[in-house]
């Protein structure tokens, strides 16, 4: 069993259940949610926690519509930006095709067979899952690139990546400050996967930090490529 097959049937460590048992939700509209839970956590677009006034002061200005996660008796409520996603752009070109990594290296999009582009921030447990399976994938997989692109301060990554020994040998880590880059790419929320072909064209999009479908997702376009070129 080779290393990619083996880390398919792993992914539900990392999976987050989205029908836990006793969480009751009903949404009245796109700012009222009543439910019966444990705990209720609330969380900015960006993924990072805020307070249930902060949360509801955002919803206020009209940017804002809710997207919810039931984990077990918890349920997290998200602030999703208002405009297109990401999906949006399938079967079109990546807006930008060249990065520069924390370590000054040039990674250039039509340089790979596919490169994926995955949003992450330090806060955001899930992402940080997903990018250390994907930095186990690329010995299986040599012809796949990995771009971490994060909208959090240059220091603070470092910081961060010191000090948490997460030491990402084959995923190139991109800081996207003011998450300008993000934006144009139509990623709203963290993780966000975009997968791109050597031509630059985006091919998929996952989203929400579903390592498995992200998995067999790219295995396919892989297989694919490989048939076409015989």
């Amino acid at each position: 069993m080779n290393r990619l097959t083996y880390l398919i049937l792993l992914m539900g460590i990392f999976s987050f259940s989205a029908h836990a048992q006793g969480v009751k939700t009903w949404r009245v509209d796109e700012s009222t949610i009543m439910v019966e839970a444990d705990t209720i956590l609330h969380f900015t677009a960006d993924g990072i926690p805020i307070t249930l006034k902060a949360f509801n002061d955002s919803l206020a200005t009209g940017k804002y519509i809710i997207t919810s996660k039931e984990v077990g008796s918890t349920l997290e409520d998200y602030l999703t930006y208002k405009h297109p996603t990401a999906e949006t752009l399938l079967g079109l070109p990546l807006p930008r095709k060249t990065f520069t990594d924390l370590n000054g290296k040039q990674v250039d999009v039509n340089a790979a067979n596919f490169t994926i582009v995955s949003s992450w921030n330090k806060y955001c447990g899930i992402c940080i899952a997903e990018l250390t399976v994907l930095d186990l994938l690329a010995e299986d997989l040599p012809g796949v690139q990995f771009v971490a692109l994060t909208g959090d301060p240059e220091d603070e990554v470092r910081t961060f990546l010191e000090n948490a020994c997460w030491k990402w040998r084959d995923v190139s880590v991109v800081i996207d400050t003011g998450r300008s880059l993000m934006h144009s790419f139509h990623i709203i929320t963290d993780p966000s996967n975009l997968i791109v072909d050597g031509n630059g064209i985006i091919r998929a999009v996952v989203f929400g930090g579903d390592i498995r479908e992200l998995v067999t997702t790219l295995d396919r376009l892989c297989r694919e490529s490989i048939g076409s070129s015989r």
